[in-house]
Formats: structure tokens, C-alpha cells, sequence
């Protein structure tokens, strides 16, 4: 949930402002390794703990109608 995630970053010395769908993170000064939104979502999940996060299946799509693989 977006509430905790942003609860988790807080306690983690990161600093997010904004609402809505956005929301801009200040990275602390000390970790010179969160270099964008991966290692953001990265820090959630160490902390949230992935095993706690539930799967979802894979939908189907038809971007490729062809087959791909051709002998």
C-alpha cells in the first residue's frame, strides 16, 4: 500500500513529498547507491519483506500474432 511504502522510506531517512500518483523521494546524502525508482522500490520490498507480497498471475496479451521462431 502507498501509505507504508511511503512510511517505510520516511523511517529510512529518505525524505517523500507530493499526492496523488506522483510523489517525489529526496535521497539521504549517505546513500550514494539509490540511484532511481528500482532502488527505491528495492528498499520497500527489503524492508516489507517480499515474501509478503502476494504474486500476481501473468494476463495474456496479443502484441505478437505471429510466431516469432521460424525454421
Amino acid at each position: 500500500p502507498r501509505a507504508e511504502s511511503l512510511d517505510i522510506l520516511s523511517r529510512l531517512g529518505f525524505k517523500p513529498e507530493g499526492s496523488g500518483d506522483v510523489v517525489d523521494v529526496a535521497v539521504p546524502s549517505w546513500r550514494p547507491d539509490v540511484d532511481g525508482k528500482a532502488d527505491l522500490v528495492e528498499e520497500v520490498m527489503r524492508i516489507h519483506g517480499v515474501d509478503n507480497i502476494a504474486p500476481q498471475p501473468l494476463g495474456a496479451h496479443d502484441a505478437v500474432n505471429a510466431r516469432i521462431l521460424t525454421t
